[in-house]
């Protein structure tokens, strides 16, 4: 006979016997007491509750709240294993006010919409000399070497005039370690006002030879004097010698924030004075003397007396020009000038027109 089957014939003798006993009336009305538990046979150990006929528990539902210990059972019974209790996962909920419905839940990365997003510019590689220098000598009266450098319009200048001559190459020879690092300076500050800036050695390099040309005037935003000096072949080469020691200040000028509407150039003053330009007044009209200028334009300087003259005085012209800006009237009548007028036009009032007296001109 099998465990199962003995179990089982054990059981229903058990409850035959209990319901015999029930069955049977106790003396002097009392009910009959309860009968004990059953005792298994021996050599068998008790199932556990629950347990099937086989004496193993069922499995567990999934999802079924097991208890987080296990509970004491007899020994030789079914031992519950631990409980494995999953991660919580937090659920953001929204929340009720409306001003915060758009703040992210708690423990994320806040980002803000209303800033910009903001790229990081590649830095530009920095160019090598011994590159530059193969470029130089290779393609240098092409301008090679300045296309190299970021500097396309010299390297146009270059293309179209072989170098300026020749000459601007030769110097770039010398040269060319400044125009390197200045390249190099210029891409890691990342600063749009260095690219504008004007430098003394370029300058001079368009000073000679294109001086006779303005060209250096062009580079250095003097445009009227550009004009000028192309037209006249730098004022006859007096004014492109003059632009040899005033270089220093036209850089200097051409890199400052005041305007040139506001004061007048005094370089520029004593270039058009000194030069042959001024027999003919160009000095007086850049001063917006216009009666002046005409007058020099048709008696070339006032038969060149004035514009000897005007050599030594052109800074008292230039200061008060300026300070006429600042008072904003020109209706003084000054002494020099008078002085100049009387001779030697003298003779024909001139002097006498110009303090308004027409009577005593005519």
């Amino acid at each position: 006979m099998s465990v199962c089957q003995y179990r089982i014939l054990a059981r229903m003798s058990t409850e035959k016997e209990t319901l015999q006993r029930r069955s049977q009336p106790v003396p002097g009305g009392q009910q009959a007491p309860p009968a004990p538990p059953a005792q298994p046979p021996s050599g068998f150990t008790p199932s556990p509750q629950g347990a099937n006929l086989n004496g193993h528990m069922p499995p567990p539902l999934h999802g079924a709240n097991l208890p987080s210990q296990p509970q004491n059972l007899p020994q030789g019974g079914y031992q519950q294993q631990p409980q494995y209790i999953y991660p919580q996962v937090p659920q953001y909920v929204l929340p009720q006010n409306p001003s915060l419905a758009q703040q992210p839940p708690t423990g994320y990365i806040r980002y803000n919409l209303n800033h910009p997003v903001m790229f990081c510019s590649t830095p530009s590689p920095k160019k090598s000399i011994l590159e530059a220098y193969l470029l130089l000598i290779v393609l240098g009266l092409f301008g090679g070497h300045h296309f190299y450098l970021r500097r396309p319009v010299w390297g146009i200048l270059y293309f179209f005039s072989f170098g300026l001559l020749g000459a601007g190459w030769l110097i770039d020879i010398f040269r060319l370690p400044v125009l390197v690092s200045r390249c190099n300076n210029d891409a890691s500050q990342q600063n749009p006002n260095l690219a504008k800036k004007k430098h003394l050695d370029d300058a001079y390099v368009l000073w000679f030879p294109g001086g006779f040309l303005g060209l250096h005037h062009f580079y250095l935003n003097n445009i009227g004097l550009g004009v000028l000096y192309l037209f006249t072949f730098g004022l006859l080469g007096v004014g492109w010698l003059i632009d040899a020691c005033l270089m220093p200040y036209h850089v200097k000028k051409a890199n400052s924030n005041i305007p040139d509407s506001i004061e007048k150039s005094a370089a520029a003053t004593c270039i058009l004075a000194v030069s042959p330009a001024g027999l003919l007044g160009a000095h007086h009209y850049y001063l917006n003397r216009t009666g002046f200028g005409l007058l020099y334009t048709f008696t070339f300087g006032i038969f060149g007396i004035g514009y000897i003259v005007d050599w030594f005085r052109f800074p008292i012209l230039l200061e008060r020009y300026n300070k006429s800006k600042e008072i904003g009237h020109t209706s003084y009548k000054n002494l020099d000038d008078a002085y100049l007028l009387w001779f030697p036009l003298g003779l024909l009032g001139f002097h006498h027109f110009y303090l308004n007296r027409p009577v005593w001109g005519l």
